[in-house]
């Protein structure tokens, strides 16, 4: 059996693991939210995937000493530990779901709180799969809901099958919420997550956020603008930018500095997570999610390469 993870997934829990042997602690195996094409991709069965309601969420209490003070205890988690979930439609999977309440117990999961609202009454879309070797359901992915979009006038959504087509279903979901989205750090991950899965019809709706005033929505959208389209105008303009920031950023080392929106981020990493097709430990054996993602990222980076605007030493620093 192989078990895949993302880069951002399995830094989290490196990261995790060496604070509690630092402090000589248990270990909480964190994991975070996936991407929708790793969680959906080609070749792969079919995961179940749920719309409906949070009921309930019961917070993490901080357990009290003899004097009756909370205890700080090193490395607990701090978040809700479970959710109450009523399913209201079936999208994708077990239908025998439908209507169902669902208990998950989320300690070690990530919940996207910028993209999905972690309250009772909050709408979403869960992708989930039953945790290894146990009978409960493991959320894989949060995904936001556009209840206007998915019920479309009143029209029962039809059940999905594969894993194309669920992606299709929930690229349009998401790009419902961009284009009504003002806040900045919520285009930010909306785009982040709709930029693996775009398709043509999504240009129209991506093409006003490569105006934003924040280059990170910026970069997020042009991104997804040449995955999906692979327009030479879209390409020019992403390898220029490519460019002056690896030139700025040339060290592998360097961090976001002064007041920038992520100071003291890792600069590669943070551009990685934007321009996702970018990253070379995304387009090599052993890292790469599954074919399909190798050969299109190894096309997108040749076509950024082929615009000569790309220096020397950018090429060595990219891998191309």
């Amino acid at each position: 059996m192989v078990y895949r993870f993302d880069m951002r997934s399995l830094t989290v829990i490196l990261i995790v693991v060496l604070q509690a042997v630092h402090s000589n602690a248990d270990a909480y195996i964190m994991y975070s939210n996936s991407r929708i094409d790793h969680a959906l991709y080609d070749g792969h069965d079919p995961k179940t995937i749920v719309m409906g309601k949070i009921l309930t969420r019961n917070d993490f209490v901080w357990p009290k000493s003899a004097s009756g003070e909370p205890m700080v205890v090193m490395d607990d988690p701090t978040g809700p530990l479970s959710i109450a979930f009523r399913v209201e439609k079936v999208v994708m999977g077990d239908g025998k779901l439908q209507n169902k309440k669902i208990d998950f117990d989320i300690q070690s999961f990530m919940w996207p709180v910028e993209l999905v609202p972690l309250d009772t009454g909050t709408f979403c879309i869960l992708i989930m799969n039953q945790a290894y070797q146990d009978p409960t359901w493991r959320i894989v992915t949060v995904v936001p809901v556009n209840l206007e979009k998915f019920y479309n006038g009143g029209t029962p959504v039809k059940s999905i099958t594969d894993n194309y087509i669920a992606r299709l279903f929930l690229e349009e979901q998401l790009l419902a919420e961009l284009k009504h989205e003002k806040e900045t750090k919520r285009q930010q991950v909306l785009l982040e997550q709709v930029g693996p899965i775009t398709s043509l019809k999504s240009e129209n709706v991506l093409l006003p956020f490569t105006k934003s005033v924040n280059e990170w929505v910026k970069r997020a959208a042009l991104a997804a603008l040449v995955f999906a389209t692979q327009k030479q105008t879209y390409i020019q303009t992403l390898a220029a930018d490519v460019n002056a920031f690896f030139t700025r950023y040339a060290s592998r080392n360097d961090m976001i500095g002064g007041n920038f929106e992520y100071n003291n981020y890792s600069a590669w990493h943070l551009y990685y997570r934007f321009v996702f097709f970018l990253d070379p430990d995304q387009r090599k054996w052993g890292s790469r999610w599954d074919e399909n993602e190798f050969r299109t990222n190894e096309k997108l980076v040749a076509k950024l390469k082929a615009t000569g605007l790309l220096s020397k030493k950018v090429q060595d620093v990219l891998k191309c």
